[in-house]
């Protein structure tokens, strides 16, 4: 596979939304899943829709650096909310969150914006369509269909 670069994602993850009864446990911390697909554009194109088990949206993460998330890649965010500090959850029950897919680590910003704590892990993943595609074109050969005679044999 290829190396893909993710920007840091940053955005508010609503708390009286998340479910806490749809967590897991894991080495100690109470865990709810979270996903973002990249093919999901929420406001504007540096938006994605943050879900909680693939079907609930509880928060808006965004890109600041103008990148983007390739369609084909679905991040999974493990969120600690054990680890979650109130002082760090504004008066509508919302938390900052920070996703760095390349240290693989999540984290809860303060509310000033100079502190973090590190509230949980991520990765990433391509979709079955992305596999798909690469394995068709792995094996088939290059033809271009706006020039009938690129074929060459």
């Amino acid at each position: 596979m290829e190396n893909v670069r993710i920007p840091v994602l940053k955005g508010q993850v609503d708390l009286t939304i998340l479910n806490g009864g749809n967590t897991t446990g894991i080495d100690g911390n109470t865990v709810a899943k979270l996903n973002i697909n990249g093919y999901e554009r929420a406001i504007s194109g540096f938006d994605y829709p943050l879900y909680q088990d693939e079907l609930m949206v509880v928060g808006v993460l965004s890109i600041n650096d103008m990148g983007t998330l390739s369609d084909h890649i679905r991040v999974n965010i493990n969120l600690f909310t054990n680890k979650l500090r109130k002082e760090h959850i504004d008066k509508d029950n919302k938390t900052t969150i920070a996703v760095s897919v390349s240290s693989g680590k999540v984290y809860q910003v303060g509310i000033e914006m100079s502190t973090h704590v590190e509230v949980g892990t991520c990765s990433y993943e391509f979709t079955e369509d992305f596999r798909e595609r690469q394995e068709k074109e792995m094996n088939d050969e290059y033809i271009d269909d706006n020039l009938p005679w690129s074929r060459f044999d």
